[in-house]
C-alpha cells in the first residue's frame, strides 16, 4: 500500500512543483485539544514534498516548526487586529454551547457568566483574545472572527495559489481570503456541529459551517460516513464533496504487564454527548453482570466526567471504573500497551484516531458502526451506538475466548496497511489538482 501511495505521488508531484498552498488551521502540535491538530500536522508532514506550504494558526509556538513548512500565527503578525463592535454584537446574539471546546470540565460559573458578558462593549485585539494562551476557552466566537479579520489583514495580497481551511473556526477566514483574492477554497471537514450536538442543531456554529461549505469550491470529508452528513445535514450536493481518510503516523508499540487483577478494556476521548459515554457505562453494566473480573479504564476529561462518576457510584460499580481525568500522549500509550479491548460507541465519529492507535498497539477494537474509521477497520467488532446488547456480547467475546481475541488482531493488522497519511495526501493532491494542474 506504501508503493502504492509513492506511486499516485509520484504521477501528481510534477504538475504541482511550486504551487503555494494557504493552508488555515486552529490547532498545531503542541497546541491541541484533540484530533484536529494531529491530523493537519500529519497531513502538512505529506504533503510538504509536493506542493509549498504556509500554516496559519492563531497562536505560534517554536515547537510548531516543520521543514519545509513556513508556520505563521496571527498572535505574532496581527496581533493588533481587533473586529468592529457590530460584528461581534451579531455573533453574541446567538452563543452556542461551547462546553466541548473547553480544554478541560472545570467550567467556573464566572467563566461562563464571562463567555457572555465580560467587557462586552470593549474591542478585543487578536493578542488580547489570545493572553490566557487557549485557542478555545472563553470568547471562542469573539476569537473566530477576529481570526478571520487578522488572517485577511496579513494574506489579502494572495500570494498564493490555493486556500485550504480546516473544519468551520476556521471557514470565516477561508470565505473572506476567498473574496478578497478570488483564489479557490478547499474546506477540510474533520468533524462538524451535527455530530457534538446532534442532528437538529441550528446553531452559530451551524450556520458558519453551513455557510462555509456553500461558499467553497470543493469540500473534503475524512470520511464517507461525514461526506453522507454533510449531504443530509447541510444540503451540500454530493458531488461537490470528496472523501480522504486520515491516515496515522507509525509509532513504537509496545505490551507491557499490568498489575490490575482484572481485564481492562480502554476507552480514550473527550467525555462529551458526542463520544456516547452514557452507552459506554449501560454496555459495561451488562459486560459486569455476566463477567464480573474487568475494568473500565476512562482516559480523558469532559463535561459529562461527573456524572458519569456519579452514575457508577450509584450503580455500586465504581470498583470496576478508573476514571484518569486529562491524560497526556505517554500515558495514553501505556494505558493501550496493557489493555485487553479498546471501546469507542460514539454517537457520531467523525473519523476515530483512537480506535487506530489502539490497532496499532495490538488490541481488538469495539467500535460504533457510526464511525468513519470503521471504513478502514473492517475487521473490528461494531455496532450501532445505541445497541448497548451488541456491544456488550463483543466485548464479552473478546474477554473469554482467547482464539477470537488473537484472530482480531491479526486481522486488523491487515487493516493498519490502508491507513497512512501517504495516502490521504495522495486524496488531497488529486482536489488539489482540480484546480492547480498546469496546462
Amino acid at each position: 500500500m506504501k508503493q502504492e501511495a509513492a506511486i499516485i505521488h509520484a504521477r501528481t508531484r510534477e504538475p504541482l512543483s511550486g504551487r503555494r498552498i494557504l493552508m488555515i488551521g486552529w490547532e498545531f502540535p503542541p497546541l491541541q485539544a484533540g484530533g484536529l491538530g494531529v491530523a493537519c500536522e500529519g497531513l502538512v508532514r505529506a504533503l510538504r514534498l509536493f506542493v509549498d506550504i504556509t500554516f496559519v494558526v492563531p497562536v505560534f509556538d517554536d515547537r510548531m516548526a516543520i521543514e519545509g513548512v513556513r508556520v505563521v500565527g496571527m498572535d505574532q503578525e496581527a496581533g493588533e487586529c481587533a473586529i468592529s463592535l457590530p460584528e461581534w454584537e451579531r455573533l453574541e446574539g446567538d452563543q452556542p454551547q461551547l462546553d466541548y471546546y473547553m480544554l478541560d470540565a472545570r467550567l467556573s460559573d464566572e467563566l461562563r457568566a464571562g463567555f457572555l458578558q465580560q467587557e462586552r462593549l470593549q474591542r478585543r485585539t487578536m493578542r488580547e483574545l489570545l493572553a490566557d494562551g487557549q485557542v478555545y476557552g472563553p470568547h471562542l466566537m469573539r476569537k473566530v472572527a477576529t481570526y478571520a479579520e487578522a488572517v485577511a489583514e496579513v494574506f489579502g495580497q494572495g500570494d498564493f495559489d490555493l486556500i485550504h481551511a480546516h473544519d468551520w473556526l476556521t471557514y470565516p477566514a477561508a470565505v473572506r481570503l476567498k473574496k478578497k483574492t478570488g483564489k479557490p477554497l478547499l474546506l477540510h471537514v474533520h468533524a462538524l456541529e451535527t455530530d457534538r450536538a446532534g442532528p437538529g442543531v441550528r446553531n452559530a456554529i451551524y450556520q458558519v459551517e453551513r455557510f462555509g461549505l456553500h461558499m467553497c469550491d470543493r469540500v473534503i470529508a475524512v470520511s464517507e460516513y461525514t461526506r453522507g452528513l454533510i449531504v443530509e445535514h447541510y444540503q451540500v450536493p454530493s458531488n461537490k464533496i470528496e472523501a480522504v481518510h486520515n491516515g496515522i503516523d507509525p509509532q513504537r508499540v509496545f505490551r507491557a504487564e499490568h498489575h490490575v487483577p482484572e481485564k481492562i478494556v480502554a476507552f480514550v476521548g473527550r467525555l462529551t454527548h458526542q463520544k456516547g459515554p452514557f452507552f459506554l457505562l449501560e454496555t459495561a453494566m451488562k459486560v459486569i453482570a455476566r463477567f464480573p473480573e474487568v475494568r473500565f479504564v476512562v482516559a480523558g476529561t469532559g463535561d459529562k466526567m461527573k456524572e458519569m462518576i456519579n452514575w457508577t457510584a450509584y450503580k455500586g460499580l465504581s470498583r470496576h471504573f478508573l476514571f484518569t481525568g486529562h491524560v497526556t500522549r505517554q500515558k495514553v500509550a501505556q494505558l493501550l500497551s496493557v489493555a485487553d479491548v479498546y471501546f469507542m460507541p460514539s454517537v457520531s465519529e467523525p473519523f476515530g484516531l483512537s480506535a487506530v492507535e489502539a490497532a496499532q498497539f495490538g488490541i481488538p477494537c469495539v467500535i460504533s458502526q457510526q464511525s468513519g474509521v470503521s471504513e478502514l477497520l473492517v475487521h473490528a467488532l461494531k455496532a450501532d451506538y445505541w445497541d448497548t446488547d451488541a456491544f456488550a456480547d463483543h466485548i464479552l467475546r473478546l474477554l473469554t475466548d482467547p482464539e477470537e481475541h488473537r484472530q482480531r488482531i491479526e486481522w486488523q493488522r491487515l487493516d493498519l496497511e490502508h491507513i497512512s497519511w501517504d495516502l490521504a495526501a495522495a486524496g488531497v493532491m488529486n482536489q488539489y489538482r482540480k484546480f492547480l494542474h498546469k496546462n
